[in-house]
């Protein structure tokens, strides 16, 4: 699982090129520095591994890409990353979820992909609670950062090895809300309609914060200091909203509360968005299966938590020798295939597969994920509700913000 998980929760890309061919290997095409060649996979053409600019480093590091080297004859195309740039599904888990909230908020990702899929974050929340994210504080963070590495020009910056910039880089690891790549928000972006517009499948699992979080030593005693310790400081309303006097309540308090305030609020923040501005389809879905994590292990407890949803998404329950059931393999099939089909087409719907209906913001309609699969409401719409109030209180203005006062706040800030 640990290769699955380091592959995925970076934004990846997902490719079905219209070309169709005969032979196991796919047509010739050109691209800008070559031609190349792919392989042909159950009735699909792909093409991998096609380099789209130089390698960031040195003098090309913190600059916008340059184009690749040409080359001559005829470059294989059928292995690693996959790319084909009029047909170009993004998705990404976790954060990146979230990178893929950031690109269809980009106006500089315009045009650069046709679908997009997010399970299990997004940046929806309001900037007040999150004040790092603004240019002038970034700037700070990383004056501070590259004074403490001994380099604080740009010239010694991109000669220092690539090592030093990942992990933590001293805590300065989230986009920054700046003119260039991300002028607005993704929360004001999509409320003031200049999303990248492009059919969405997205949602959450019912169970996420069990894989983030142990609270066997949870008390109600300590739940304020521990939630601080385990998130920040939150508005009093939103603890308030998860309630516990006894021990036995804490645990399951702080696992419903850190579920909606890192995963939950925000997917149901992004659907809501799509909805009302976006002229292109939204699904919705809840993750609701507890794979059969095995008693002992590191997983055993977590239901359908975190990253749970990856073995049936990708069908590969077989890579976890675990006690897998007729109706776990079935409804791996199930998304599966709803997820291949949605990034080929824009729609999760086949035949033989259960309906997906387009989320709207009249009927609230959700796929929830398990054996079998339903379609529900808002999954915990109650705590969700308390996140939209304090979240309003905090931002001064109601859910999705007109087009006329964002574009003024947009000239203030910069």
């Amino acid at each position: 699982m640990t290769q699955v998980w380091n592959r995925w929760k970076f934004t990846c890309v997902f490719v079905a090129a219209a070309q169709l061919a005969s032979a196991a290997v796919a047509q010739q095409v050109p691209t800008e520095s070559g031609t190349i060649s792919g392989a042909r996979a159950t009735g699909v053409s792909v093409y991998k591994g096609i380099p789209f600019a130089a390698p960031p480093v040195g003098d090309l590091r913190w600059r916008p890409p340059v184009h690749a080297a040409s080359w001559t004859g005829t470059r294989k195309a059928d292995a690693f990353a996959p790319a084909c740039p009029k047909c170009v599904t993004i998705a990404g888990q976790s954060s990146g979820s979230i990178s893929v909230s950031i690109l269809m908020a980009s106006p500089l990702a315009k045009g650069l992909f046709q679908r997009a899929i997010g399970e299990s974050g997004g940046l929806f929340e309001p900037l007040q609670l999150a004040p790092k994210f603004l240019l002038a504080n970034a700037e700070r963070d990383g004056d501070e950062y590259a004074a403490a590495l001994g380099a604080p020009s740009l010239k010694e910056l991109r000669g220092l090895p690539a090592s030093l910039f990942t992990g933590n880089a001293g805590g300065i690891v989230h986009a920054v809300i700046e003119p260039y790549v991300l002028p607005l928000s993704p929360y004001e972006a999509f409320a003031s309609g200049q999303q990248n517009d492009v059919p969405l499948q997205i949602g959450s699992n019912a169970e996420e914060a069990r894989a983030m979080v142990d609270v066997s030593h949870e008390t109600a005693a300590t739940f304020d200091s521990d939630l601080e310790h385990s998130v920040g400081p939150l508005p009093p309303a939103l603890v308030a909203a998860y309630p516990h006097t006894t021990d036995e309540e804490a645990r399951p308090a702080q696992l419903d509360l850190e579920r909606d305030l890192r995963f939950g609020w925000g997917m149901w923040a992004w659907a809501r968005l799509q909805a009302g501005t976006g002229k292109s389809p939204v699904f919705y879905y809840s993750f609701r299966q507890p794979p059969p994590f095995p008693a002992g292990s590191v997983y055993a407890g977590w239901g359908a938590s975190h990253f749970a949803e990856l073995w049936y998404v990708f069908e590969q329950l077989d890579q976890s020798p675990w006690n897998w059931t007729a109706a776990d393999r079935n409804l791996a099939e199930e998304v599966s295939s709803s997820s291949v089909n949605f990034a080929r087409s824009g729609d999760p719907n086949g035949p033989g597969l259960p309906l997906w209906a387009v989320f709207t913001n009249a009927q609230n309609k959700v796929q929830y994920l398990a054996a079998p699969i339903t379609v529900g409401g808002v999954a915990n719409i109650r705590g969700l509700s308390v996140f939209d109030a304090v979240y309003t209180t905090v931002r001064g203005t109601p859910f999705a913000l007109g087009r006329r006062r964002l574009a003024r706040r947009y000239h203030e800030r910069f």
